[in-house]
């Protein structure tokens, strides 16, 4: 009987204290619930949470920003490199209407009119029509194929009567490609090989736009401004002088 009576006050006392413990838990559970929720409602936490909200915002719109002016600055270059391009198509057109020079350089356009003489000769016909034909790809637009092609004249006729325009055509072909180096390597060919080309101002132009994009300046500098100082009237020459003007704005 005494057993029973110690077994059951045992338990009894056993309970109590669980539940002592477990109330004593939970008191301290609402404590830290309380003071976590202080914390929370603390004006300095809370704006400082706010402004950690507010430059997160700012990087998210920056990054957005920045993709649509790469995007931007992508699709003005292109359409610099087409500008230009259509530029020197004008160019050309000009030189077709017999215009501007004559012998090496002289225009598709007069000399599709020798080739109808009879003293033009077959190889002087199939020469033209592989410059022709070169410079139609070109025109289209098709780069890669417009430098085989321009490459394949050169080969083709050595002395050819269009050697200086293809060369610089060229060198036109890999500047819009962005292959800068390239273009200045074959640009460089028409000032050594035709100095008295017609081609000579616009190799010099697209040397220095080929070193501006390549951000070597004092070369860009070098080349804009000899043209500049040997043709300052021309179109070639205009565009040169623009664009030193905006290398010194930009302190370049």
């Amino acid at each position: 009987m005494l057993y029973r009576y110690l077994l059951v006050t045992s338990f009894c006392l056993g309970s109590c204290l669980v539940s002592s413990f477990a109330v004593a838990d939970e008191a301290a559970l609402d404590q830290r619930i309380s003071r976590l929720e202080r914390m929370l409602e603390s004006q300095p936490l809370v704006e400082m949470l706010r402004r950690l909200e507010a430059l997160q915002q700012d990087v998210k719109q920056m990054r957005g920003e920045q993709e649509q002016l790469n995007y931007s600055i992508e699709g003005i270059k292109k359409r610099q490199r087409d500008l230009y391009l259509d530029i020197d198509q004008r160019l050309m057109a000009f030189e077709q209407s017999g215009a501007i020079g004559s012998g090496a350089g002289e225009s598709a356009a007069n000399d599709n009119a020798d080739v109808s003489n009879a003293g033009a000769t077959i190889d002087d016909r199939k020469e033209l029509l592989d410059y022709q034909n070169a410079f139609e790809i070109l025109r289209t637009r098709r780069y890669d194929d417009a430098i085989v092609a321009f490459k394949s004249y050169a080969e083709r006729y050595p002395s050819g009567k269009y050697l200086a325009n293809a060369k610089y055509w060229l060198g036109e072909a890999n500047y819009v490609t962005r292959r800068f180096p390239v273009a200045i390597e074959e640009l460089n060919k028409v000032l050594k090989d035709h100095p008295k080309s017609n081609k000579v101002q616009d190799a010099l132009l697209k040397i220095g736009f080929s070193y501006y994009e390549l951000k070597q300046w004092p070369e860009a500098r070098a080349s804009l401004q000899k043209l500049v100082d040997a043709y300052p009237g021309s179109t070639a020459g205009k565009l040169a002088h623009k664009r030193l003007d905006q290398m010194d704005a930009d302190g370049r």
